[in-house]
């Protein structure tokens, strides 16, 4: 799930990224078949639940070749929050082109998102383009939804990450979702995770500071992500 620059699989050192994403396949040399299993106290996009504030289920799968493109596939259990009753998977498939120079990278690709379940939210596809130097990262998201009459929107995700002692990474987020039409909200993220075991586990703390389609106010979320990657 290429939600952010740093994190294809969302979540814990990309994450994908993703994670988150949960990091980016970003210069290889040879060809890589990759696959991670995780399992969220809370799934997490943009500073919204897409779990009720409840426990997901996710997975996903992705092979980079010498020439460095990529093409991935991620999922996660959802379930809506207040009015909105739908459920069931969101699947994601994406692809694209990373490179790096030294301490200097970027990635360039397109992501869709579908949902097994329409009631829960319609479809969309991205178009985006990242950097990152050294720690930092930039990315630049291009959007439209699915939805009849719904606005086409960019979403720009900016990141540091900080090493700390004991192989501890400290990971910083800030993300405007401004669409063309409608109310522009911000996102913020704190993440600590670590490799304990062969498993990568952080704790985020989020904030999203607006309304969106999907929340009517104000939202902090914290959870727990443990996630298992494997080489196929």
């Amino acid at each position: 799930m290429r939600k952010s620059f740093i994190h294809p699989l969302s979540a814990v050192a990309a994450a994908s990224i993703v994670t988150y994403f949960s990091a980016l396949p970003m210069a290889v040399a040879e060809r890589s078949f990759t696959a991670n299993a995780a399992i969220t106290s809370n799934y997490v996009f943009r500073g919204q639940t897409q779990s009720d504030s409840g426990i997901a289920a996710q997975g996903g799968i992705d092979f980079t070749h010498e020439t460095e493109f990529y093409v991935g596939a991620w999922a996660s259990s959802v379930n809506g929050t207040g009015a909105n009753t739908g459920s069931g998977f969101e699947i994601d498939a994406y692809g694209g082109w990373a490179h790096s120079w030294d301490d200097f990278g970027v990635d360039i690709g397109y992501i869709i998102y579908e949902y097994t379940d329409s009631s829960f939210a319609a479809g969309r596809q991205e178009l985006y383009v990242g950097f990152d130097w050294g720690p930092a990262s930039l990315t630049y998201y291009n959007g439209s939804d699915d939805t009849a009459g719904a606005s086409d929107y960019n979403y720009v995700d900016v990141g540091v990450d900080i090493e700390l002692v004991d192989d501890v990474l400290l990971s910083f987020h800030y993300g405007r979702f401004s669409p063309d039409t409608g109310s522009s909200f911000n996102d913020f993220k704190v993440q600590a995770s670590k490799n304990i075991l062969d498993f990568d586990v952080s704790i985020a703390l989020t904030y999203e500071d607006g309304t969106s389609n999907t929340t009517a106010s104000k939202d902090t979320e914290l959870f727990v992500t443990v996630k298992k990657s494997f080489d196929l």
